[in-house]
């Protein structure tokens, strides 16, 4: 089975993000798994999500409170485990702007300092947030019970 390749736009920025292989992202579920558990507890026992849920259409107070939870997610976050998502993520996603043309280019290594990754978040840490999201959504959705390949922060159309 081949890795699944997404395609999304996050403001004016278009991405391609590869799914991680698999001793790669299991290594990085196991360490998602003990932050998410509590929060999925939150979840089921206050029954946010009772049966089958449309997302895209919850009431205000229900996303409100699944919004919160995600957040406590992104701040009980561990800095040296956002540190492998991130570089994990950027290893296998491309980037384009409105003013390269379309041209696709590697992220390469999210650690180095004025390399792509470095330039095109800087300053820009809560498009960074949303990338980090889609890369979590897209490659460890199925935990949820959710599709890896589901749409991300805005789909961008295929070429």
């Amino acid at each position: 089975m081949a890795r699944k390749t997404q395609r999304f736009a996050i403001d004016s920025a278009h991405y391609e993000l590869t799914q991680l292989g698999a001793v790669e992202g299991i290594e990085l579920f196991h360490e998602l798994r003990k932050l998410a558990i509590p929060m999925l507890r939150e979840i089921i026992q206050g029954r946010l999500l009772d049966g089958k849920v449309d997302l895209e259409k919850l009431d205000a107070e229900t996303t409100a409170k699944i919004t919160g939870l995600v957040f406590g997610l992104f701040e009980s976050m561990p800095k040296a485990l956002e540190r492998e998502l991130r570089a994990a993520f950027a290893r296998t996603c491309k980037v384009s702007t409105t003013g390269a043309s379309g041209a696709m280019l590697e992220m390469g290594d999210a650690l180095e300092p004025n390399g792509i990754f470095d330039q095109h978040f800087a300053g820009d840490y809560g498009r960074y947030q949303k990338w980090l999201l889609a890369g979590l959504k897209f490659n460890f959705a199925g935990f949820l019970g959710g599709s890896g390949s589901s749409t991300g922060p805005e789909r961008a159309p295929t070429p």
